[in-house]
């Protein structure tokens, strides 16, 4: 009812949306709040194909959308939106984090044909998830954190560092080395 005074119910349609948020369930500080992703199911944002090429401006109103209803199925990667703090001004949103996510449209007769379990409960079960082994606590192994954080981003770049590390070595030790051995053989002819 829109007041209190009206005798019959009001219909109001709005948009399907579908909020998905995440939180942390730490050991230190449980249930904070990483991100939120907001999808408008008559208007759905296309995913990104890889995680790496999704980035938080593909839920920007810029971006064409697709209808969920006429296309019946979608899949991809989506951002999670990190929330901002209270006092915090910034011109951009912050990605939280990133969602793979499989969206499909069935009818009420496929659904009885064809049920889904639980999670990774039969008959269609979900595959396990690749979860990396360092579980970001990087106190306790900070050697596994530098090899997944740092090694994959930066493999070459610190390679190269090493390399050119040894040859400046190298020269300097022959510069070092060169003007005694200049002497030496000026002494013995």
């Amino acid at each position: 009812k829109d007041s209190v005074f009206q005798v019959g119910n009001t219909i109001k349609k709005i948009p399907p949306r579908v909020v998905i948020r995440v939180y942390d369930a730490d050991f230190f500080s449980a249930d904070d709040f990483l991100g939120e992703c907001i999808l408008n199911l008559t208007s759905l944002k296309c995913g990104s194909k890889t995680p790496d090429s999704c980035k938080a401006n593909i839920l920007d109103a810029k971006h064409e959308g697709i209808n969920l209803f006429t296309k019946k199925r979608i899949a991809g990667w989506w951002p999670m939106i990190a929330p901002q703090k209270q006092g915090e001004i910034r011109g951009e949103d912050l990605l939280g984090g990133k969602l793979e996510a499989e969206f499909s449209l069935i009818t009420a007769e496929e659904a009885e044909q064809n049920p889904v379990g639980k999670a990774r409960e039969a008959p269609q079960p979900l595959d396990e998830p690749n979860r990396p082994k360092n579980s970001f606590l990087w106190f306790l192994s900070p050697w596994k954190t530098l090899r997944y954080i740092l090694w994959r981003s930066y493999k070459w770049t610190i390679v190269l560092s090493i390399f050119i590390f040894l040859i400046l070595i190298c020269l300097l030790i022959g510069l070092w080395t060169l003007p005694g051995e200049i002497m030496k053989q000026m002494t013995s002819k």
